[in-house]
């Protein structure tokens, strides 16, 4: 393969990325864990509010990998300490995501999310992320 040819694939993968950019502004990703087959309460650390690497955010999305999972509600804990629970009630297949969940109150930092479902039964793990939306 010769130098010209390795090139040419670098700006073709660079332009694609850029091109892809403004899909992501204004997204921040929080944090990731996985539930069970049972009943599950897991934690996510989205960081120390204020920080330039958690900035305060007006909703929240979850995305769900790998096995089908069982949400119930989403449980957030702002920078001053205070818990809002979010309803979500909703079965995500493999490789779905929530719509966006406005936080209660506008742009909030948010220290900590609890995700509280299950994989209805499935054996092993379902992969939760969750995204904030500025």
């Amino acid at each position: 393969m010769s130098f010209r040819t390795v090139l040419n694939a670098l700006f073709a993968l660079a332009a694609t990325f850029a091109a892809a950019a403004p899909a992501f502004a204004g997204v921040d990703y929080l944090g990731e864990t996985t539930l069970t087959r049972f009943q599950d309460r897991d934690f996510i650390h989205a960081g120390q509010c204020p920080s330039p690497m958690n900035r305060p955010v007006e909703a929240v999305k979850i995305q769900v990998l790998h096995r089908v999972a069982d949400i119930d509600y989403v449980a957030v804990q702002y920078g001053n300490g205070a818990w809002d629970q979010l309803p979500v009630r909703e079965r995500f297949a493999p490789g779905t995501d929530s719509r966006w969940i406005d936080l209660r109150g506008g742009a909030r930092c948010v220290e900590r999310i609890a995700i509280v479902g299950d994989t209805d039964g499935a054996p092993g793990l379902a992969r939760v992320r969750v995204w904030g939306r500025r």
